[in-house]
């Protein structure tokens, strides 16, 4: 039998997800331990930890890479935290298992989308479509990679827009 699991992000514990009240594994990573420092929302993941209804689990290397260079792929900004969270998913999904990221962060939903990973939002809407980005520059049009500041062209500051 394969038992969901819930990867949860930070803005989840921020948005009230209470560890335990599910029936699904729950894990997250080091790195949302550590954004969050105090408060309401820190107290509900050690409440987890302790009562053994949250796992905190390491990314695999070989998969924080994988999305690291779907991120450079996409031009989504991405945090540590939200490469390693998705590395985790991507991780347990590779083992078989049933993965539901729970996030709120438009970026990781977006990514995790591309990645065929479900995902839910607590208190926003989520997002409606997958986005990837490009610059383009608002003086001549011209459409460049994520990663350009400047119009090469013209020396205008580019703007990053997403396309489906």
């Amino acid at each position: 039998m394969v038992r969901k699991v819930y990867v949860l992000d930070t803005s989840a514990l921020i948005g009230g997800f209470s560890p335990g009240k599910e029936e699904a594994e729950q894990v997250t990573v080091p790195s949302v331990w550590e954004e969050l420092r105090e408060g309401l929302s820190r107290s509900r993941l050690e409440a987890g930890v302790l009562g053994k209804k949250v796992r905190i689990v390491e990314s695999p290397p070989e998969e924080v890479e994988e999305v690291k260079r779907l991120v450079r792929k996409t031009g989504d900004r991405l945090s540590r935290t939200d490469e390693e969270l998705l590395a985790l998913a991507l991780s347990l999904r590779k083992e078989g298992r049933e993965v539901e990221v729970i996030t709120d962060d438009y970026g990781i939903q977006n990514l995790a989308s591309l990645m065929g990973i479900p995902h839910r939002g607590l208190l926003m809407p989520g997002i409606r479509r997958v986005l990837r980005w490009s610059k383009v520059c608002p003086a001549c049009g011209r459409k460049y990679p994520v990663k350009t500041l400047r119009c090469p062209s013209c020396g205008s500051e580019l703007r990053r827009v997403g396309r489906e």
